[in-house]
């Protein structure tokens, strides 16, 4: 083993003593002391956010604790900073980082704004070291043999110093050329990867005869809520048993182009306590159950017209960009304790942040339709995934997209509908589409995220 991996798994080592020595209490103080400095060096060095806190009546004087901090602090969000000082990005930023810039990540415009994370050389080191240590931690990087392939869109990059990695971006065909050549010369492979993505490309690996069974192959996932049902499919498709130890990871990771990447985290231990409380209720949908540092990003939830948001501050004190009571508008509930949860970090579940309702005033999130579609393996093959909800004739109406080479029968179409009835407990058509039929297409392929409703 070489030095450079022989230092990894000594801080991977200490990684883990930290997990479990972690006091709960003492990184509370730890994060509250961390956003009252954090809030201070903003209001005192960012232009931008001193006009904010005047525009609000806020004196930072006035702020003594993390309770002024709650009550007192502006809520913001892509609005009211990147909108309101489009042209002027310059005035969002720390002067003392801004001519330091290395790195811009794009948001996906999804909302139809775009916002922006700006960062230097000494953050993307910081992000490269901590990113490398999470690796290990997960997938053990630095006693295996380790190919990353990153099918992320919006040019995102995942960079370490201990593992081969292929940025190919959303290219299915690129990255089963990759597997085909590249997965048995390595002792695991890692995807990171858009939900759909991840699930159309495997589909059409295997139909090439492709073995992706061969070498165990880990999903980083994320853009959107992963249902679990879709967990299910796609370790069956990697031919994984989830309940078994030695099994693949098969996760999700949560991160926005303003404040970073992997903010909040699975675990195995937080996937199988979500996969227990779905064995409960087959039928409905549970949260994601994420772990986040506290030390790292300070969250908040707030109480908004029909649901609780997730509010964000960033704890980095070098920041170039920092972004203070952030509002992602996804919805989430922050428990700081979790006793069925073996480290003691705070949990966020998150939510499905879309929600349609019918004409008869129920709300239908699109991960119960996922969730539905995905019961039965024999259904996800035929589709892409992507559907759209609409209210037609008093109905719950849902146009559903079939794969490229794939018609529709109706043998299909009452498949669809018995599995969908199991989970819906209102009046729905369904309306199966051929995949260049179907009205709603995207303008770039996985590169934004499609609207369900």
């Amino acid at each position: 083993m070489s030095l450079k991996k022989i230092i990894l798994r000594n801080k991977t080592r200490e990684f883990r003593r930290y997990l479990k020595s972690i006091n709960q209490d003492r990184l509370r103080i730890q994060s509250e002391k961390k956003v009252l400095s954090v809030f201070k060096n903003a209001a005192k060095n960012i232009p931008a956010y001193k006009e904010i806190l005047a525009a609000h009546n806020v004196s930072p004087e006035e702020i003594y604790d993390i309770y002024d901090f709650r009550r007192k602090v502006p809520v913001l969000d892509k609005q009211k900073v990147f909108t309101a000082y489009m042209g002027r990005v310059e005035k969002l930023c720390n002067t003392a980082y801004f001519s330091d810039i290395s790195e811009i990540v794009s948001s996906s415009g999804h909302s139809g704004l775009f916002s922006y994370g700006l960062n230097n050389r000494s953050a993307q080191r910081r992000f490269t070291e901590f990113s490398d240590v999470m690796l290990d931690y997960t997938f053990g990087i630095s006693d295996k043999k380790t190919l990353l392939i990153n099918a992320l869109p919006m040019g995102i990059k995942i960079n370490s110093d201990y593992l081969a990695a292929a940025n190919t971006g959303p290219r299915d065909d690129t990255i089963i050329c990759l597997l085909n050549e590249f997965a048995s010369k390595f002792e695991q492979v890692i995807i990171a990867a858009d939900n759909n993505f991840a699930k159309n490309m495997l589909e059409d690996a295997i139909c090439l005869g492709v073995d992706i069974k061969k070498t165990k192959i880990h999903l980083i996932l994320g853009e959107e809520i992963l249902a679990e049902n879709i967990r299910s499919y796609l370790a069956y498709l990697l031919g994984q048993d989830l309940d078994r130890p030695d099994s693949a990871f098969i996760g999700s990771s949560f991160g926005i182009a303003e404040l970073g990447l992997n903010l909040m985290f699975e675990t195995k231990e937080t996937i199988s306590l979500r996969r227990q409380m779905q064995k409960d209720e087959p039928y409905k949908m549970c949260p994601e159950i994420f772990h986040y540092f506290p030390t790292r990003i300070y969250i908040e939830e707030l109480k908004s017209e029909n649901d609780r948001e997730l509010v964000m501050t960033n704890l980095d004190e070098n920041a170039v960009l920092p972004l203070i009571r952030y509002n992602t508008k996804d919805c989430g509930r922050v428990i700081v304790r979790n006793p069925e949860l073996s480290i003691d970090l705070p949990v966020v579940e998150l939510y499905d942040r879309d929600k349609f309702m019918t004409s008869g005033g129920a709300i239908i999130m699109p991960q119960l339709i996922e969730e539905a579609l995905f019961s039965d393996f024999s259904i996800p093959p035929y589709i892409t995934k992507y559907f759209r909800l609409s209210n037609i004739n008093s109905k719950l109406n849902i146009d559903i997209q079939l794969k490229k080479t794939k018609e529709q029968n109706p043998s299909f179409i009452e498949k669809i509908e018995s599995v969908l009835s199991s989970f819906l407990k209102v009046p729905f058509t369904v309306k199966i589409y051929p995949y260049y039929s179907f009205p709603y297409g995207m303008e770039v392929d996985y590169e934004r995220k499609f609207r369900n409703i």
